[in-house]
């Protein structure tokens, strides 16, 4: 049987969501598809139930991990040995509509697709939340933007072409959180073209008590790396001013909401200057801005009054006065 889709399913202790997902995938109405579970050495049942749907269906292989490699690195395990044209990959704790992958598949081989992207709906306990960003990504397409400065997030609402995977080495980064965010990123420099179908969804289920790993300080410490990597990787880039500058803004709001989420949390206070510092120099990273010392941050970026140069010097001036407001005048007299 020629596998036309690869699922990857990463599985983590998961025993009372996994018989849910696997249905929505043993069931699809593509049946040329391979399901890769990679248990990460769950200590719940979720690797008995793993093997227990193998038994059922062949076309279901489990690989055990030998030690806890987080999702990315298991992700990949599964890119390596997968067999179909195209992998898509879904979080054990969600599902799939049945025809998902059908219709998706369907869209990519009309007219050879790199990525072809569904829908996505947020489970809550009490609410269904249907996602707009197949809206927005259209929208920045047809002004001119490149796709890996549009499609971020949502990495499991689509499904990619196995060879541009593997012909530019992509994988996920070895990190707890924001993985995706490198891959759709590097996925997005080298596609070519992409495809949406709006009628078909991933079920990406919100748990809403799960805030310890959110909390975490590794959490801000990737996020921080993760936009090193790209705002780096864009000052690389031969991309006009328009171009670079929507790219700059996305990439600094995603730091600066991040360091906003790190004030709120008294645990992880050691971490606020460390995480100011930091952004500050990646800020200051930016192709187009004069050469700061850091040590005359503050002066600059407070007398900046020069009218003739708005526009990014202007964004960078009002994220800057709150974040200063915060640490400088209430912590940091000095």
């Amino acid at each position: 049987m020629d596998i036309k889709v690869s699922i990857i399913v990463p599985v983590y202790n998961v025993e009372n969501y996994i018989r849910r997902c696997l249905e929505s995938l043993i069931n699809q109405t593509l049946r040329e598809i391979e399901i890769i579970l990679i248990d990460d050495c769950s200590t719940d049942n979720s690797g008995k139930i793993c093997d227990e749907y193998a038994k059922i269906d062949p076309r279901i292989d489990v690989i055990h991990n030998e030690k806890n490699i987080k999702q990315g690195l298991s992700r990949n395990k599964g890119i390596e040995i997968a067999r179909g044209e195209y992998i898509g990959f879904v979080d054990s704790d969600d599902y799939v509509d049945l025809d998902f992958y059908e219709k998706l598949y369907d869209c990519a081989i009309k007219d050879n697709y790199d990525i072809v992207k569904g829908g996505r709906k947020d489970i809550f306990d009490d609410k269904i939340v249907i996602s707009n960003l197949n809206e927005v990504i259209l929208d920045g397409l047809k002004k001119g933007y490149p796709i890996f400065s549009l499609f971020t997030y949502e990495h499991w609402s689509a499904i990619y072409k196995k060879d541009l995977l593997d012909k530019n080495n992509i994988r996920y980064p070895n990190l707890s959180n924001a993985q995706d965010m490198l891959f759709l990123f590097f996925v997005g420099i080298k596609t070519k073209k992409i495809g949406f179908v709006n009628n078909v969804f991933y079920n990406y289920y919100v748990n809403q008590n799960s805030t310890t790993f959110r909390y975490s300080k590794k959490y801000f410490e990737n996020i921080l790396y993760v936009d090193e990597i790209r705002l780096s990787k864009i000052n690389e880039m031969d991309l006009n001013k328009e171009i670079y500058d929507y790219c700059y803004e996305n990439y600094v709001n995603h730091l600066i909401s991040n360091y906003y989420n790190l004030l709120k949390i008294k645990e992880l206070n050691s971490l606020y200057k460390e995480y100011y510092n930091e952004i500050i120099k990646l800020i200051f990273s930016y192709k187009y801005y004069e050469k700061i010392e850091l040590t005359k941050i503050k002066d600059i970026i407070l007398g900046m009054d020069d009218t003739k140069k708005l526009g990014i010097k202007t964004l960078i001036k009002m994220i800057l006065q709150k974040i200063l407001k915060k640490i400088f005048c209430k912590n940091n007299k000095e």
